[in-house]
């Protein structure tokens, strides 16, 4: 079987990811620009003075799902971590994971297209990260599936 190759643009599924976020999760209605590109903040030695909530996106890379007898990638899903953080006061709900919800709720079944090929939003796991002070964070993984 030989085929079209079809590969998700990773700097439009960045894009997508972070529109979808800042237009379909109430936590980001008037904070649009605490929605962006992950730049290593949460790892040891990283620098960063949060404005919170937030949610930083990785995109990780792409899988092939479909593979032609000439071997060219025929699908491919993208791959992504969003790492979302908020205050945690002692004694308080966690509101972190309010936003970890309201993400997930608009990504999983999200339409997204590339190349005219229609794909799907998916969460697969949601695992705590840390705390630091009155913060939480929690990284959702998940892609964008054919």
């Amino acid at each position: 079987m030989t085929g079209k190759e079809i590969m998700i643009s990773l700097y439009d599924m960045l894009g997508d990811l972070m529109t979808l976020v800042k237009d379909n999760v109430p936590d980001f209605a008037d904070k649009k620009k605490n929605v962006r590109e992950y730049n290593n903040e949460f790892e040891e030695g990283g620098e960063w003075n949060p404005a919170l909530p937030c949610c930083l996106i990785a995109v990780t890379g792409s899988t092939p799902v479909t593979i032609a007898s000439d071997r060219s990638t025929i699908d491919e899903r993208g791959n992504f971590i969003l790492y979302v953080a908020d205050t945690c006061p002692e004694s308080k709900s966690n509101k972190a994971l309010k936003v970890v919800d309201n993400i997930r709720e608009a990504i999983n079944g999200a339409d997204f297209t590339y190349d005219t090929k229609g794909y799907v939003g998916i969460t697969e796991s949601v695992t705590f990260i840390g705390k630091e002070k009155a913060m939480k964070v929690y990284a959702i993984t998940g892609g964008i599936i054919p």
